[in-house]
């Protein structure tokens, strides 16, 4: 991992924290067009440029790339207490049993950093989710990153058209090595 890049678990309860994160989410979506689902999906606040997804930060999980100043170069938030289920907005359902299950809320890189930056962010929070007992993902995508997510091994489970766009519902298992067996 590039040493002017720190991996973290972003602590949402701290107000700076919360602002770099929003901030850097709005930014990494505002100049997304083709996929107008997001702008119901989430929490757009355009005054201030931030960015919120509906899910309650006390039930997600939320890893970032932070840069030494501080600045959020990409981020990741999962929906790990599944209380609420964001793909449920485009139909696709919560699996039947929850444990030791996530679901990928939003995956951003402000600064468009190369492939090989957003696999060690997603690398590193697998190891961390991994060693808190998960083992199951689940995600929804719009048609452009869908090939990417196949190559790294989300599987499809569905796809539907809701409001003229393309989603897809998406499984991925966490790779053994990551996850932390409970007796």
């Amino acid at each position: 991992m590039n040493s002017d890049h720190r991996f973290e678990r972003l602590d949402l309860t701290d107000p700076a924290v919360r602002r770099a994160y929003e901030e850097a989410f709005f930014t990494s979506f505002e100049r997304v067009k083709s996929n107008r689902l997001i702008h119901d999906l989430w929490r757009w606040d355009h005054q201030s440029r931030r960015l919120a997804t509906r899910i309650p930060y006390e039930d997600q999980a939320v890893f970032g790339m932070r840069s030494a100043s501080g600045d959020v170069e990409a981020a990741l938030a999962f929906n790990v207490a599944l209380k609420q289920f964001q793909s449920n907005a485009f139909g696709f359902p919560p699996p039947n049993d929850g444990q030791g299950c996530f679901e990928v809320l939003t995956f951003f890189n402000p600064s468009d950093r190369d492939v090989g930056f957003k696999f060690r962010l997603w690398r590193e929070c697998l190891r961390v989710l991994g060693s808190e007992g998960f083992h199951t993902g689940f995600a929804t995508t719009a048609p452009r990153p869908l090939r990417l997510y196949l190559r790294i091994g989300w599987k499809l489970v569905k796809q539907v058209e809701v409001s003229g766009e393309q989603r897809f519902f998406l499984r991925y298992q966490v790779p053994s090595q990551f996850v932390r067996q409970f007796s």
